[in-house]
Formats: C-alpha cells, sequence, structure tokens
C-alpha cells in the first residue's frame, strides 16, 4: 500500500499547534513536597479543549517533567488549566493545586510551565500560596 506524504507545510502546522506542559518542582529537601499526579485542560482558540492526565509521577524537590501534546487539536492553544496532586512529607497528607496559564492576545501558546513552591519565598503574581497545604504554593507561566 503507497504512503502519501504529508510535506512540509502540514508537518509545520502540527508544530504551529502543539503545547508542551513542563511540571516542576521547585521545593527545597527541607520543605520535602513531591508531586505525585498532574491533570491538564488545553483550552484552545476554537473552543474545544483537550485533557491530559499523568499519574505516579514522584516528581522530589528540584525535579521537572515535560509532556508534548502530540496530538495537538486544529486550533491553537489560548488557555491552558493544571490540578497538580502533591504530598507534603512534613505533613504526611495529599493536596490538590489548581493553577492557569492563559496566552498572551497575540499569540498562542506554546509552552506552559506549572509548579510548586514554597510559600515562604518571595511569591510572583502567578503564585498562589495551596490552601490545603500553605507551606506551598502553585504557578502557572506562560513560556515567554
Amino acid at each position: 500500500m503507497p504512503a502519501t506524504p504529508l510535506g512540509p507545510d502540514r508537518l509545520s502546522e502540527l508544530l504551529a499547534r502543539s503545547c508542551r506542559l513542563v511540571l516542576t518542582n521547585e521545593t527545597s529537601e527541607v520543605e520535602g513536597a513531591r508531586i505525585m499526579a498532574a491533570a491538564f485542560v488545553l483550552h484552545h482558540e476554537d473552543a474545544s479543549t483537550q485533557t491530559l492526565s499523568f499519574y505516579g509521577l514522584d516528581l522530589g524537590p528540584g525535579g521537572s517533567g515535560a509532556f508534548d501534546n502530540d496530538r495537538p487539536s486544529a486550533s491553537p492553544v489560548v488557555l491552558v488549566e493544571a490540578m497538580i496532586r502533591l504530598e507534603d512529607d512534613d505533613q504526611a497528607g495529599v493536596a490538590d493545586a489548581y493553577a492557569t496559564a492563559a496566552a498572551d492576545p497575540q499569540r498562542a501558546l506554546r509552552a506552559v510551565t506549572f509548579g510548586i513552591k514554597g510559600s515562604a519565598r518571595l511569591l510572583a503574581p502567578e503564585d498562589h500560596v495551596i490552601s490545603t497545604a500553605p507551606r506551598f504554593a502553585v504557578f502557572g507561566r506562560p513560556a515567554s
């Protein structure tokens, strides 16, 4: 059976519509939090959504992971929601943290970083203290 190549234009479209999700644990060894799971919802310009979820991550302090959306929509990503499940070693509990990252009005999201960090550190405007684990903050940042 013969195959027909898509060609460079079609493959370029796939790259232009994809969105890389980076998950990072910016806590210290002393703070001792681990990211155990994450769920993401990618909102596209045409109002469609895509969901991605990852379990069994175990990202300790300083750890990170990248997740590439290998099945992009026909429409660019304009907003990403994230739910991060973390385990607090000090409190021996599990907490969920929610964050969002929105696109600049002039361009779509190509990469987004979500993560957790200690709330005692200097917080940026996109950082939010986690109500069920106030020693930590969650954030979502579009890549520049």
